[in-house]
Formats: structure tokens, sequence, C-alpha cells
């Protein structure tokens, strides 16, 4: 069975290789990459081919095809940022991202990141527009308007050079399309985007390739320092296979030995066909002397015109921003006629113009004058004093007043007029040489040498290729070559341009070669081409010249003599390997091999023959010879063939593996007299079987579950890794439908859509939840691929699955102690509000208090219902103060007095009062723990805890049930401390109380711990009880745990820290009783707030004492500075506006140290004792208080 599955293995591994390596790949990853999950890449999202948008505006080239390889390789997730190229820079200059790409390596940019090996060798160019010339190096670029991308290397290149004078625009597309409308004449752009972008926009033709600045390489950069990240980004591009890179090159560069279309006009180039036409036509020699005479005489004239220029200078002018003269030169009057007196503040620029196009020079004009930008080298006509046309090249400059606003413009006019005639006199000469060229049978034709494209070919072409010649400008000369030749020719052509730039030939030196054409109908044209280089001096642009001649009937005369010869050898010549007679001899003489055994060994057939060179034998690697020896005797012996399989070493050291299949010779004695056979190279044959095996253990040796089928998705084969994480082995799954494994928890739509997308022959990837063999669950990551024959029938599917169970695990453990950590963050923030809110309820009820018991002092005794009434204010008041505490509690701000104290006892001591609270139908159940030892709470509020939980549980019980309550002594270590809030390892008293009420809905158990938030109806609650348990556990150093479902009941866990483990004696009642203070003291009241000023001094009073009142602290420190021999006791507000009543007592100890002090507050003492009254020798009284309460804090101050 297993040898079955092997087979139907090895069938498969073609269609699966692919997905096989990427498996291979990760499972070797380095270990850089364990902990990096996702990486950031940006990269410039407008460079052709390696990377630029599609029309849907999808990120497409080579670079994301590489980086979606290398994603599958590693295992990490890669995200692709693509932008315009500065905007990219400061991406991974701000740290968002991890890697940046299409980077050139500059001294600037070494100095912020480091620099993986470079992958790509890019030239770039200066374009500049066709109607210039001059530009041959950096140098040549002063004065110009250079257009570059933002963030270009370039800027830094052309700066180190000193060319500053730089536009810089978003990105290459947008600068092309500047130049397309004529804003830039002269810019750089890398010469892959160049020609896309200036093809694209229909302006190649428009601008030449002036030359190469400089040839820059592609880097990926990583922040300096991040070796981690560029270990593991070049690690994952080097295990990339070569074939996948050139995959992805053949996919957007083309094969590679296509050239980028230059296109060029070709209209200087007719200069240099007039060497070849004189050489083949006697006519041209005659039309060459008048050239030549017509050339000096154009020569004499420039140099009397250059002299010229030079004594008088250029016509230089300013005009106002209406176009009107406001100032001219002298030298208008020797080039046009003009006076300067006749034109300045009367005439207009444009109206010397002459009448056709004046209007569309007048706009251009005014626009750039009025816009304030100017223009440069703006070559225009003008009209004389005498009639005739006069041309100028002129280039102006805006001017301003000193406040900056435009007045005019500025210029110079150059009179360019000989140089036009000039040109037309070129122009005219180029059309003659044109008619002579085109009435010729030769093809005549110039090509490119840098690029070795078409700049011109005669119309001759039509009649043997049958294109127009219009069809052959700016392609390859190789396009029109029999594919055999065209490397041949290209290797012709750049040795010869080599040789001239070595020196070692020059220009017009002819040369003599055939080159196949091919012809519209596919057909080879034989030529015998005449070449020679040609340097145009004005472009400085090296061409080649050729004029070629049709020789088919000199090649079929040739090719007829050959084809004899050719058929004897034919046969031989092509079979894959060497045929040969050899002699039954330990070395194998050859008396005769075919020529193919140079392909096959590295000797030709002379070296082999007699032993010449080398015998045979020498080839065979020793340790296969004396085998290949016996097994020829043994087939000798019994006249059988032989067929056997061994290695040779070649020639050049390699080694290659042969299958030779011979017999022997015998004469008629059967004496053997020669072998004769036929031996093969098996070489592939061999290392594809290598490959297989290799393949097949790296399936066996993966961690990740593999599984191939049959079309019907019966298991075929399944490796190791599956039987560990399914438990069923080999034998059992085999013959098996993978529907075996399912577990029922997903639906079957599920796996429709599975199929679905597996029968169109797409990979699906997803997640699976199958069940192991003993019945437990578990959850998988699934890759399934369709697995084809090289005929596209469909052979299987190739399952890869890794068991993803304990990461899911782990990230819902994560996400519950993350949601943990965000509900306690949330109450802390809304104790906080509740604490101000209870700090202001606080100040507004000591108003009402104090109002309250002075007007129950100054009622009458009669007065009964008065005093009734305003005794149930003063009820009321006190009564909301426990409102205010347990939002105090809940903030944790309301004094406590911790004690250490035994749970059990005082449950034990509550038990009547809980009866009675629960009521009849709910019964109460404590189920208390010996010896849980002591904890330090405050004894009051632990009561409060109790209290709360039973009240709630009382109201989540519907007609009879039970209420439990227990405690237990449990151990928190270190290990799940992060499960109690923040709480730290050691002994914990675990009270828990249970009901069997109706349960808490999962949506509510994050908010139960909201202050004001209750699932009772309204009215019925005021949403404190469980906040400020809370607050009362957290303030204890504990942690308060939720069980709870609808229908199965509540239960509480509350975790108290242990302090010990005997048992806190009942303390005895003090009998102690309060302090009531003598009257007469003389105190100081200050606080900000008049409802409260105004009923404490009253109280004050009421208790016998005086009282200085006020209700600033500046006004309070003047007063005291008069009277502080009179007055005993200071009472002041903690917080308030002008000063803090810390602040104010220390003014008031300068001026009385011995001064003593009674602070009041909203808040609690214990919250104040933590910041401002630290350290003060000051007593506190929290509002709202009584006049009782007033009168022992002075008393007991008084005391101490």
């Amino acid at each position: 069975m297993k040898s079955a599955c092997i087979s139907a293995l090895l069938r498969m591994l073609t269609a699966s290789a692919a997905l096989l390596s990427a498996s291979d790949s990760s499972a070797q990853a380095p270990a850089a990459q364990a902990d990096v999950q996702r990486i950031v890449v940006v990269m410039d999202d407008a460079y052709p081919p390696y990377t630029f948008r599609d029309a849907e505006g999808d990120l497409v080239g080579v670079l994301p095809d590489q980086w979606r390889l290398w994603e599958a390789s590693t295992g990490v997730s890669v995200e692709l940022v693509a932008t315009n190229w500065a905007a990219a820079q400061a991406f991974m200059k701000a740290g968002r991202a991890d890697v940046i790409d299409t980077i050139f390596k500059t001294p600037e940019r070494m100095r912020l990141y480091d620099f993986g090996p470079p992958y790509a060798t890019l030239e770039v160019p200066v374009f500049a527009h066709k109607d210039l010339g001059g530009i041959v190096d950096a140098q040549s670029l002063r004065g110009f308007k250079i257009g570059v991308k933002a963030g270009d290397a370039v800027i830094e290149r052309l700066a180190a050079d000193g060319i500053t004078g730089v536009v810089e625009y978003d990105g290459y597309e947008s600068l092309v399309l500047a130049a397309k409308h004529g804003d830039v004449k002269v810019f750089s752009v890398d010469a892959p985007p160049a020609f896309y972008f200036m093809t694209r926009h229909g302006v190649v033709q428009d601008f030449n390739k002036m030359f190469v600045l400089y040839t820059g390489n592609f880097h990926r950069a990583f922040a300096k320092g991040d070796a981690r990240i560029m270990e593991l980004v070049q690690g994952g591009f080097d295990r990339l296979t070569p074939r996948e890179y050139r995959k992805i090159e053949r996919k957007w560069l083309g094969a590679p030995f296509a050239l980028a279309p230059i296109f060029r006009k070709w209209k200087y180039a007719l200069f240099a066909i007039a060497a070849i036409v004189l050489i083949l036509a006697a006519c041209t020699i005659a039309l060459g002397i008048l050239v030549r005479a017509r050339t000096a005489k154009l020569a004499e004239s420039i140099d009397r015109y250059n002299a010229l220029a030079r004594q008088n200078g250029i016509v230089t002018w300013e005009v106002d921003l209406d176009g009107v003269y406001t100032y001219l030169s002298a030298l208008t009057e020797d080039t046009a006629g003009y006076s300067p007196a006749n034109l300045v503040g009367k005439a207009h620029f444009y109206e010397l113009h002459p009448e056709t196009g004046r209007q569309a020079f007048k706009e251009k004009f005014l626009r750039s004058i009025r816009e304030g930008y100017g223009f440069r080298d703006v070559i225009h006509p003008l009209t004389a004093v005498n009639g005739d046309t006069v041309w100028f090249q002129s280039f102006s400059i805006p001017l301003r007043h000193p406040d900056g606003t435009l007045r005019g413009a500025w210029g110079t006019s150059t009179d360019v007029t000989q140089r036009m005639r000039t040109e037309e006199v070129r122009k005219e000469s180029e059309r003659n040489y044109r008619t002579l060229a085109e009435t010729m049978k030769d093809i005549v034709w110039i090509l490119d040498a840098d690029s070795l494209a078409f700049l011109y070919i005669s119309p001759s072409v039509e009649h043997p290729l049958g294109c127009k010649s219009e069809v052959f400008l700016g392609r390859p000369i190789r396009e029109y070559i029999r594919q055999t030749d065209a490397a041949r020719v290209e290797k012709f052509f750049r040795g010869l341009v080599e040789d001239f730039h070595n020196r070692r030939t020059s220009l017009g030196e002819f040369f003599t070669l055939e080159i196949p054409l091919l012809q519209k109908d596919g057909a080879s044209l034989p030529t015998e081409t005449v070449v020679r280089l040609w340097l145009d001096k004005e472009t400085q642009r090296l061409e080649i010249h050729g004029s070629a001649r049709d020789i088919t009937l000199r090649k079929q005369i040739e090719d007829d003599l050959r084809e004899s010869r050719r058929q004897h050898a034919a046969l031989l010549a092509h079979l894959p390997g060497m045929a040969y007679r050899c002699s039954n001899n330990r070395q194998w003489s050859m008396a005769f091999v075919s020529s193919g055994c140079f392909e096959l060994t590295g000797y030709t057939p002379e070296e082999l023959i007699g032993d010449k060179t080398a015998a045979f034998n020498d080839l065979i690697r020793p340790d296969c010879r004396e085998p290949v020896w016996e097994r020829w005797q043994q087939a000798l012996a019994s006249h059988k063939r032989f067929v056997g399989e061994y290695e040779i070493t070649t020639k050049s050291g390699a080694v290659r593996w042969v299958l030779e299949k011979g017999e022997g010779i015998y004469d008629e004695h059967g004496q053997v007299v020669a072998l004769e056979g036929f031996i093969t190279d098996i070489t592939e044959r061999k290392l594809a079987e290598a490959e297989r095996e290799r393949l097949l253990w790296t399936i066996e040796q993966s961690s990740d579950a593999i599984i191939i089928t049959d079309p019907d998705s019966t298991i075929r084969y399944v490796n190791p890794a599956f039987e560990r994480i399914t438990g069923y082995p080999s034998r059992e799954a085999v013959g098996q439908k993978t529907s075996f494994l399912r577990s029922g928890r997903q639906e079957p739509a599920y796996y429709e859509a599975m199929w679905t997308r597996l029968h169109q022959g797409l990979t699906w990837e997803g997640r699976m939840e199958n069940k192991r063999k003993d019945g437990t669950f578990y959850t998988e990551q699934a890759s399934i691929t369709p697995a084809r024959a090289p005929n596209g029938s469909l052979l299987g599917y190739i399952a890869i699955k890794r068991d993803i169970t304990r990461e899911i695990e782990a990230e819902k453990e994560k996400n519950a102690l993350q949601n943990q950590l965000a509900q306690s963050q949330r109450l802390e923030s809304i104790g906080l509000l509740a604490g101000g809110v209870a700090h202001d309820f606080n100040n507004m009820l000591q108003a009402i208090l104090g109002y309250a018991e002075m007007a129950l002092a100054a009622a009458k005794d009669d007065e009964s219902v008065l005093r009734d009434d305003i005794a149930e204010i003063r009820k009321v008041a006190l009564r909301s103060t426990l409102l205010t505490r347990q939002l105090l509690t809940f903030a944790r701000r309301q004094p406590v007095e911790p004690q250490a104290m035994t749970p059990n006892r005082n449950l034990q001591n509550m038990a009547g009062m809980l009866d009675r609270l629960l009521g009849d139908n709910i019964r109460l159940k404590l189920d208390t723990s010996r010896d849980v030892g002591v904890v330090m709470i405050d004894p009051g509020q632990f009561e409060q805890i109790v209290l709360n939980l039973c009240i709630n549980a009382r109201d989540a019980i519907e007609g009879a049930g039970e209420v439990r309550i227990a405690t237990e002594t449990v151990d928190i270590d270190d290990a799940n401390t992060a499960q109690f809030d923040g709480v730290g390892p050691g002994s914990y008293v675990r009270l828990s109380v249970a009901d069997s009420g109706r349960g808490i809905p999962d949506e509510l158990q994050s908010r139960i711990f909201e202050p004001f938030f209750s699932t009772k109806p309204f009215g019925k609650a005021t949403g404190l009880g469980l906040p400020v348990v809370y607050g009362i556990v957290t303030q204890a150093s504990g942690a308060i745990r939720l069980h709870s479902a609808p229908g199965k009941g509540t239960e509480f866990h509350i975790y108290l820290p242990r302090v010990g483990s005997v048992e806190v004696p009942i303390p005895a009642d003090a009998g102690t009783q309060a302090a009531t203070p003598s009257p007469g003291v003389r105190i100081m009241l200050v606080d900000d707030e008049a409802l409260i000023l105004r009923p404490t001094h009253k109280l004050l009073e009421s208790l016998g004492h005086s009282v200085a009142p006020s209700n600033s602290p500046l006004e309070a420190i003047r007063l005291f500075k008069e009277h502080h021999e009179e007055i005993d006791l200071l009472i002041s507000d903690v917080a308030m506006p002008d000063m803090s009543g810390p602040r104010l007592l220390a003014k008031l100890r300068e001026i009385k140290p011995d001064l003593k002090c009674i602070f009041m507050s909203g808040h609690s003492a214990d919250h104040l004792h933590q910041g401002d009254l630290r350290g003060l020798n000051a007593g506190f009284i929290q509002k709202p208080f009584t006049k009782a309460d007033l009168a022992e804090a002075i008393a007991t101050m008084l005391k101490t």
C-alpha cells in the first residue's frame, strides 16, 4: 500500500513543486523571524516596471510580486505601503516602516539607514528637448532649469556637481507631463520609468537622451542598527530560487534580450547618409562639393556675425505690464532698423511681430509678464523697418517694485536670423540627399550605436521586406534579423563600438558582414551589408551607417553546395548523444565517434579516436570502470546487448550520468572484432530522481500535516506529522475520505464554499475544526491546492495543515486579561468621578444641615409643627450623608479604620439579622471553614459587603430559594495573579456569597460595578450596592470575582489578604465620652462658600464662641495681622480659589506659630491626608457635620 502511495505522490510532484518549495522554505526559516509576525515595507508607487499602479489602482510590478513570494517563503506578513517618493522617505524616517525599498545608496542616506546588497542596476540619464543641443555632461547643465522628482537621489548628485537650479515634481509621471506641456525642457528620470512614461504620453520623439549622469543600484534599507529585520528580510530573499526571480522578471521586463525602443527623429542623420551615397554614386561628389562650398560660405557669414555680436552686444529691453517698451538698447536700430526713441513709450513688444501668429504671441507674452514667470529661449519673428522678417531668440525675467508687486519685465533678444536661414539651407540639403537615397535599390539605414535602434531606413526597404520604412524607426535591429543570427550581429556591432572607444578602429572605416533580414511573411532575406561608424558632430551621437544588398541568389548557390555534405552528417550530428565504434580492450579505444561526443564529453572526435588525447576509459569514473568492464564481458559472452548506467567526468571536470546501449560485432568465427553502440546523457533524469527523493524526504520531515488525495478526496498519502496531530496512523487514514476527521462544529455551507473554490482550480485557505482519534477537538490552519498533470487533468489535492489550537487558546486568554484590565481602569475612572460628586454634595448638605440646626434652635417650644418639619429636614440631610459615604467608599475616599478581625465571628453575629433580611422564603446557609484566620478591614465595611451582596441575592430570587455564605483559605501564586486584577501572591481568605436566583446575562456582567447601574426596576435600587462592594474590597487590597449564568444563579468571591491565623479578641468598650469645649473660644472662620460660612458662623456662636468670619483667604490674612493676639483657633475650608487652606495656615503661623487649626472639607480626611494636610498638625472635620460634631472637634483640638 505504501509503495502505491509513493507512486501517486511522485506523479503529482510536478504539479505541486511550487507549493512544496514554499512549505520547505517556511520550515527552514531562520530564528530571526520567530518573534516577527508582520513587517511594513514602504516604496515608490510610480517606478515601472518595478512598482506602479494598474488601471484599478492596485499596486503591481516586479517588487510587489517578489515581496509576495518572500511573504510566502518566510510566513511573515508584509504590509506594502506605496506612495510618492518624498512621502515614502518621510514615512520611513518617522519610524512607521521597517523597510524602505526602491532606494539608491547615497552618503546622506547612509547616515540614516543600513543598506542591503544591490539587486538592480539602473541608468540615470539626462533628457533634453529635441531643439536643444550642447548638453554633454553635468557642467553643461548650468543655467538650465532641471526637472527632477522630489526626494530623488539625483538632487544630491547634481548638487555635488554644483547644479542647484532644479524644479521638483512629486513623481516621474508628473515630471514627464510637465515636459510635454513645455514647462520644463531639461529633466532627469531613471531609465526604466523614463521610457515607460515618455512612451505612454507620446513625447519620446520630442526629447533626446543627452548623456547618462550616473548609474545607481536599487537597495533595500533598514533603520540604523536594526540587524534583526535586515537579517530576516535578506534571508527570505536569499531563499527565493533563481527560477522564481526569472519568472517575475519575464512577466514584467520581458525576455532578457528585448531592448527598450528609443524613438529619435532622423532629420540630422541624412548628413551621414551623404558619405555612403558618395561611395555608391558619382553624382553625389558634385553635390558634396556644392555643400562644402555653401558650408564654407555659411561659416564665413557666422564668423562675421559673431564678431559683430561681440562688438555691439545683445539687444536689451524693458516693458511694462501692458507690453509697452519702457527701455530699448541702441542695437535695435542695427538689427531691425528701429530707433529706440520711436518705440519707447509708444509701441508694444508684440506689435513688431508679423501679423500671422501675432495674437497667439501676444497672449503668451502678456501672460508670462503678468503672471511673473518670464520666458526663456523663445524664438520668434519680427518685422523690420524695411519689411523684412528678422528672427530673434528672446529671454525675460520679471521686474518688481520695491514692495514686491510686478511692474513689467526685462529681457534680451539675440538676432538669430542668419541661423534660421542656415537651418533652412540645411533642410534643403537634407531633402536632396533623401531624394538620392530613396531612389537607390540597396537598403540604406542608420542605427543608434547605444540602443542599436533604427534612426533612419530608406524607402527601398519596402520592396524586399514588405514593410513601410516608418515601421522600423525607433525599433532595435535584432527584431528584423533572423533569431539565430541576432546575437551574432549585435555582438559584432557592440564590438565595433567598443573598438572605437578603445581607439582600435576609427570613424569612416568600412566593414562587411552578412545580415539575414526578416521579411514580413517571416522569410529570411540574406544581405551583404557594408557598415561604418559615424559621429554626429551636432548631437555628439555615435551612429552606425549601413548599406545592405540582397544576396539571395549567391546564398542559394552556396547552400546547394553545402547541402550534400550536410545530409551525410546530419543524422549523427543531431543525435542527442554519441554514436561510437571501439575495440574491446581496457581502454575502449575508439575507431569512430560522432560529433555529439563533444556536447557529451567536451572532447572532439579527433581527441578520442585512437586515444589521441584521452581514452574513453579515462572518462569513466574510477569506481565504475571495473563494473562496466565485467558487465560488457558478460553480455559479449552470451551474445546479448549491453545496457548500463554509470558516471563519466567531462573534459571540464563536470560529472555526468550516461546511459550506454551497445552490442558486439563478431567475425565468422564468433570472435569479437569491435563494439558498436550509443551513449546518451541522462544527468537531468538522475537529478530529477534525486530531487524527487529530496522532496519526499522534506514531506516526511515536515512539522505540518500533509495529505494527498485523489480527485474524489480519498486519502492516498499522509506524512508522519499527520499521525502526530490526529492520532490516526497512516494505515487507518489511507483509503478514507477526508471528511472522517470532521468535528461537526462547522456548517455544511463552509465545506461547500471550500469545494466550490477547489473545483474552480483555485487554492483554498482557511481554518478547520476537526476531531482527533481520542475524541478531542483541535483547530488547524489549512491550505489545499489542486494537483494537475502536465496536460491539465486533475490528479487530486494536496493539503498542508498546521495545528493552531494552542495559539488560539493563548489568544483567547490574552483577550480575557486585556478585558479585565480595561474593566478595572474603567471602574477606577468612574470612582474618581464619584469622589468629586460626593465632595460637592457634602458641601450642599452642610449648608442644609447648618441652616436646619439654626432654625431648630430658633423655633419656639410652642411651634411644635414647625420644629417637627425642621427636624425632618435635619433627619433627611443626615440620611443623605449615607449616600455620599457610599460614593466615597466606592471612590476609596471614605475614612476607614481597618483592624484585625475574624470573618467567621462577624458572620455568626450577623446571622440573625441576615435571616430577617432575606425573609421566610429564602434559606440562609453558613458554610464557614475552621481557622480561616484574620483579615485587616474596617468591620463596618465588612458588614456592608455582606449586606449588599445578600440584598442583591434576595432580589434575584423569585419565590423560594437559598443564599449560601462560605469562607475558606486560598493561596494565590505568581502564575495566576493576573486573573485577580493585579493582587500580589500570598494567602487570602475567600468570602463567597451564592444564590439560586435568575443569574446575570453575559452582556451585563461587565457593567455591574458601574455606579448607578442596576438590573432592578426603576426606583427599586440606587445602583451603588456592588460599586460600594468593589470600592471596599479594592481599598482593602483585595479582589472580587463573579461567576454567573442565566438560570443558574450568581456567586461572588471576595479575596481579602490573610494577615494571621489567631482570632482577635473582642475589644472592650472604652466608655469614653466626647469632650465638650468651654465657651468663649476666639475663632477665625474662613470659607469661600457663603452658604457654608453663614450657618457655620451661627453654629459657633450658639456654642458660645466669638467668631471672626471671612470668605477670602487674603482678607483673613489681613484681619489676622491686626487681631492675631485675639484669635485662638482657625477653622478653614481646604480648597478655596485664591489660596488653599493649608497655604493659609502656613501664612498665619508665620505670624503666630502656635496657632491651632481645624480644616473642614467635603472630601474625606483619608483622601486629604495623602496630599495637602500631611504633616500640618491640624484637626479635620468632614462635611456635613452637626453642631455636636463641631463642638467635639473644637474640644479635641484645644486639648492637643
